[in-house]
């Protein structure tokens, strides 16, 4: 069988999987929400017997896989259960009510942006005029940071009456940033099955995020959309609703996985045969590059600290942090400072379960290849999508599922972002490059890969952290996004109250962005993952 068939036969496996799995996931933690879906079969008054014989309908009282596969078997033949949301009274009868907003005010956005975004990341990667690269790379991140700037200054035009623009403009203008640096930092690899795990990782993070941006503006501009019908679904535990509605973002999810992996197998794999060829031309003399590129590395690792863009992101961080110190005695900017500090104390909180798991699974991949390269493989594939489990219920959604869940403060609230980079960090560890007889210089690689990807992480999560705070969940009393959203509807009398927190939104996020797009360049992304 060759490459190209293997590849698609993992990306078919990888969408049924997500499908399967995404659903017994969400039915997992949906069921141990608040509430009682039985209920929703039942009048206003019913009788112990009708509550028996409603529960026993559902088959609540059968083991929970049971359960989840008549839930898939009923949504196959078209009963996703009733809706408690009003008219329709049925969970079908709401999706086909809410997908045409859905294709107006997410996917013609979307095809607007993917491409554009795709096409600008791809000239990005390949451009070899640094100072172009450097002021593309600054740009984009600029524009990404400014992402909650942007959701302010369109709520104060107050143009909702056009408001269906105004949506596809916000949402083009957060796409293409997004999608371009996201296409910018996916590694390259020759292998075809290591193409479509990272592919599908990148996807995974960017359907979330986009995602995310889509729920949150459509909750601000809108009062008959998807978002606010899963927003209220979820606050007033409606369990066929979630399900549901969560259920369609689970499959437009799977579809748009396959889609980019299919691109990626036609596109970066057509010429097999070619590249097999030339790889074996090649064979002899890659001891020899791999001395030059190891020099040259070296090289440049002795010149990390004088890159601009790094030295911006450095200087912006110190910045903030010597802000922190003086505005201790400076009773005016009390609430920038615990912002500030919160945000901190959430980055450090994330990074020490995803560095610890991370490295846990990465380095298990890497030193599997001292047995063979080919028992490497397989623990990669198993290992990578079991942990891409986490993205199947995209987005913010599970972190607020999570917390209806708990209905806690603390590290509920942070194991959520901790999973969402795991798969990330371990990735990045077990595609460098160890040999047996090299096994210090391979350390030495993933050390250079960790140390590369974490202010990305650190930037990423902000985002979602922010995200989650702007669509009205508030862990700390002090995230950013909550502070904003409390006051997006009186944005006349609290502008400045407003702007402020956006503004430490936007250095933080460009500080660690800058952080990593200077240490991106500089440490030749290709070599990194060689």
């Amino acid at each position: 069988m060759s490459e190209k068939s293997k590849g698609f036969l993992i990306s078919i496996f990888l969408s049924i999987f997500i499908f399967i799995m995404g659903i017994s996931i969400l039915y997992s933690v949906s069921i141990a929400l608040p509430g009682d879906p039985t209920l929703a079969l039942l009048p206003d008054t019913f009788t112990i017997a009708q509550y028996q014989a409603a529960r026993n309908e559902l088959g609540l009282d059968l083991p929970i896989f049971i359960q989840i596969l008549r839930y898939i078997f009923n949504m196959i033949i078209g009963n996703w259960g009733p809706s408690e949301l009003g008219t329709p009274e049925d969970v079908l009868g709401v999706l086909t009510l809410l997908i045409p907003r859905l294709i107006l005010r997410f996917l013609i956005p979307l095809l607007i942006s993917i491409p554009s975004g795709v096409i600008l990341g791809i000239y990005l990667k390949n451009n070899k005029k640094k100072i172009v690269k450097k002021t593309m790379l600054m740009t984009i991140i600029t524009l990404i940071s400014l992402s909650f700037i942007f959701v302010i200054l369109f709520s104060l035009l107050n143009l909702f009456i056009l408001k269906d623009f105004i949506n596809i403009l916000l949402l083009i203008l957060i796409f293409i940033p997004f999608t371009a640096f996201l296409t910018y930092i996916k590694p390259r690899n020759k292998d075809i099955l290591d193409d479509i795990i990272s592919n599908s990782l990148f996807t995974f993070l960017g359907f979330g995020m986009l995602i995310s941006w889509y729920l949150l503006i459509n909750i601000l501009l809108y009062n008959d959309g998807f978002g606010t019908y899963l927003f209220l679904a979820i606050q007033t535990f409606d369990f066929f609703s979630i399900m549901g509605l969560i259920v369609f973002l689970i499959i437009s999810e799977a579809i748009v996985v396959f889609i980019f992996n299919l691109l990626v197998i036609n596109l970066n794999h057509s010429n097999e045969k070619e590249v097999n060829e030339s790889e074996i031309n090649n064979k002899e003399n890659q001891s020899d590059s791999d001395n030059y590129i190891d020099k040259k590395s070296r090289n440049k690792e002795k010149s990390i600290f004088k890159h601009p863009i790094l030295l911006l992101g450095l200087l912006i961080l110190n910045g903030l942090i010597i802000f922190m110190i003086v505005a201790v005695f400076i009773p005016q900017f009390s609430l920038f400072l615990y912002g500030l500090l919160d945000s901190f104390i959430f980055t450090i909180i994330l990074l020490i379960p995803t560095l610890l798991i991370g490295s846990i699974f990465g380095f298990l991949i890497q030193f599997s290849e001292l047995i063979s390269q080919k028992f490497k493989r397989i623990i990669k594939i198993i290992t990578m999508i079991s942990l891409f489990t986490v993205y199947f219920i995209p987005g913010i959604i599970l972190p607020i599922l999570l917390f209806y869940v708990y209905f806690t403060i603390g590290i509920h609230g942070i194991i959520p972002f901790s999973l969402f980079f795991i798969p990330l960090l371990t990735f990045y560890i077990s595609n460098s490059k160890v040999e047996k007889n090299q096994i210090k210089e391979g350390l030495y690689r993933m050390v250079k890969n960790i140390i590369l990807i974490i202010p990305f992480i650190i930037g990423f999560s902000l985002t979602y952290y922010y995200l989650l705070g702007f669509s009205g969940y508030n862990y700390s009393g002090f995230n950013f996004g909550y502070i904003i959203k409390s006051g997006i509807n009186n944005i006349y009398d609290t502008f400045w109250s407003l702007i402020f927190p956006a503004i430490g939104i936007f250095l933080l996020l460009v500080s660690f962005f800058f952080i990593y797009g200077g240490m991106s360049i500089n440490l030749n992304f290709k070599e990194m993952n060689d």
